[in-house]
């Protein structure tokens, strides 16, 4: 497990810096069955707490087009990931795994997991150039629609300038040497 306390936006950056190089330098593991499939990172954690600040720096490091906002009364938002003219060191794995859209999730407002099938939801997990950000998975769970090795992104408010944040990849697809504390390092 990677955990890191961020006491700013570039401290939240450098975590999703850190987040993005495991997930996808381990893309291939964490599709379902061998299947190619989209990339979810499950986005737990308060009101508040930093899972949409979070997917903002996914997005700047992406070099995605548009402002990330909150897609709480849409569910869900979809932004072009620019890999010909993104500068990130990320850059050649991001060629290579093939990415083009993220999507942000927020799953808040659903009364039922049912809900999330009505915006095409098992068909952008199909999609293997899809990054999915999903916040609140908990609010799907009656449909067990996630993939069950997604990596998780727990995200605690501590006060109105710091954040905790702790990253699980897949317990079954990667394993982690020791802790990092990227708000250190």
């Amino acid at each position: 497990m990677y955990k890191a306390t961020s006491y700013s936006l570039e401290e939240t950056k450098k975590f999703a810096h850190l987040v993005l190089k495991e997930v996808l330098n381990n893309k291939e593991k964490i599709t379902n069955g061998g299947e190619k499939k989209a990339t979810v990172l499950v986005l737990k954690g308060d009101l508040g707490s930093g899972k949409t600040a979070f997917t903002k720096c996914i997005g700047e490091i992406l070099d995605v087009d548009g402002e990330i906002t909150s897609p709480t009364f849409s569910i869900e938002k979809r932004y072009k990931i620019h890999v010909d003219h993104n500068s990130s060191e990320y850059k050649d794995t991001i060629e290579t795994c093939g990415l083009e859209t993220l999507i942000h999730i927020d799953a808040f407002r659903l009364e039922s997991g049912k809900e999330i099938l009505a915006i095409d939801f098992e068909e952008t997990l199909k999609d293997p150039k899809n990054l999915i950000c999903f916040e609140w998975p908990e609010m799907v769970s009656d449909i067990d629609i996630l993939p069950k090795n997604a990596p998780i992104v727990e995200f605690e408010f501590v006060d109105e300038n710091t954040r905790k944040m702790y990253f699980s990849p897949s317990q079954n697809t990667m394993e982690l040497q020791g802790e990092e504390d990227s708000a250190t390092n």
